[in-house]
């Protein structure tokens, strides 16, 4: 169930299609009334994400909205940049830090000019 502005309950269908080797590479998800999205996933052979489309619905006017973004991964495994797309407009590229473990530990947004938005990220003993 989801909940729409006004807090009344929405049904919500989930539905997810998976790799011979057992990773999701489709979901599709519906709520009643509001619409559906459907997200799809192109791993490459060492299980890392590549490419992800996500094509949202939107009920009656026919109208919706298509998210493209690939992954290029650093050749030492130190880093991935993100290229995205929205509804054919080029959005400012993301390049991430990763620790030894392959998680990320900075954000960058690229292609800003002057500006530039940085995000760190840090992780507990657990991992967290």
């Amino acid at each position: 169930m989801w909940e729409d502005p006004t807090l009344q309950a929405v049904k919500e269908q989930v539905s997810c299609t998976y790799s011979s080797a057992n990773r999701q590479v489709v979901e599709r998800v519906t709520r009643a009334g509001a619409g559906s999205q459907v997200t799809t996933a192109q791993l490459d052979e060492r299980g890392r994400l590549i490419r992800r489309e996500i094509t949202v619905s939107l009920p009656g006017s026919g109208a919706g909205n298509l998210r493209q973004s690939t992954y290029t991964y650093a050749p030492d495994g130190t880093g991935i940049r993100v290229k995205d797309h929205a509804n054919g407009e080029l959005l400012p590229a993301q390049q991430m830090d990763t620790d030894p473990n392959g998680r990320v530990t900075r954000v960058r947004m690229a292609d800003l000019g002057e500006v530039q938005e940085q995000w760190a990220c840090t992780y507990d003993r657990a991992g967290n």
